[in-house]
């Protein structure tokens, strides 16, 4: 019980910045506390792409990219993120 108490309190700072994903890494978006959404232990396509989705909003923000289409000088500053770990 002690432990299980333990998690919960570590948890709380990823909800904390759940919703400020243009302050997190590629690879802490990517952890499956955050990608697994319905907390079933187990990462669905659509949640995988959901965060996707988020991470490339979050992305477009951070560029001040309006609309939702890149030249290829943005796909590439976008894939040397994702290849980087953000």
């Amino acid at each position: 019980m002690r432990t299980l108490a333990i998690l919960a309190l570590a948890a709380l700072p990823l909800a904390a910045t759940a919703e400020t994903f243009e302050d997190m890494s590629f690879d802490g978006m990517m952890k499956m506390q955050m990608v697994d959404a319905n907390k079933d232990g187990k990462v669905s396509k659509k949640e995988f792409l959901d965060m996707m989705g988020k991470m490339w909003d979050a992305k477009m923000k951070k560029m001040s990219i309006k609309g939702d289409a890149v030249s290829e000088a943005q796909m590439k500053e976008i894939l040397m993120y994702l290849k980087a770990g953000g």
